[in-house]
């Protein structure tokens, strides 16, 4: 999905019709996921109590955005 940030307005995105036009490929994520887990297992030997992440847009959120567009 292209995706654009513009000064004082936020990310804009192609626009789709609905939830039904989303295509996913879960191999386009495997260096994400793989970073992730080697980033998870050094954290969990430094930092015990530590969250990965504090907080990550929502799969929902995303969705909504890219039916909205912006």
């Amino acid at each position: 999905m292209h995706l654009e940030f513009h000064n004082r307005e936020g990310p804009k995105l192609e626009r789709i019709q609905g939830i039904k036009d989303l295509r996913t490929d879960s191999r386009i994520l495997e260096k994400v996921n793989s970073a992730l887990k080697i980033t998870q297992q050094k954290m969990q030997k430094e930092f015990p109590n530590k969250a990965l992440m504090g907080f990550a847009g929502a799969p929902w959120t995303v969705a909504c955005y890219m039916v909205e567009g912006k």
